[in-house]
């Protein structure tokens, strides 16, 4: 199966915690990087989920769209719009 979120070294090293020392120039784990508390880290493993669990769905469904990956993203995406209503913001 091909990933179709593909992230590149650095962005993948955010997400995961590991950050490069200046100092050292040497990559660490930062400590308790997955803690709720973390407003960075609860982002990146939401974003992690969503995409792996996305691939999934993709895979998934793909044969009833023709084959086509994007056939199937933008019904995702249209079911989306669907789930939640919009309000107006006065």
């Amino acid at each position: 199966m091909r990933d179709l979120f593909n992230i590149n070294e650095s962005e993948k090293n955010r997400i995961l915690g590991l950050h490069e020392s200046v100092s050292t120039k040497k990559v660490n784990l930062s400590e308790n990087w997955w803690e709720e508390d973390s407003p960075n880290d609860k982002w990146g493993l939401l974003e992690m989920d969503i995409r792996k669990n996305m691939d999934r769905i993709i895979e998934n469904h793909k044969h009833n769209w023709g084959n086509d990956q994007y056939n199937v993203m933008g019904a995702i995406e249209e079911i989306m719009e669907g789930l939640f209503q919009k309000v107006q913001v006065r």
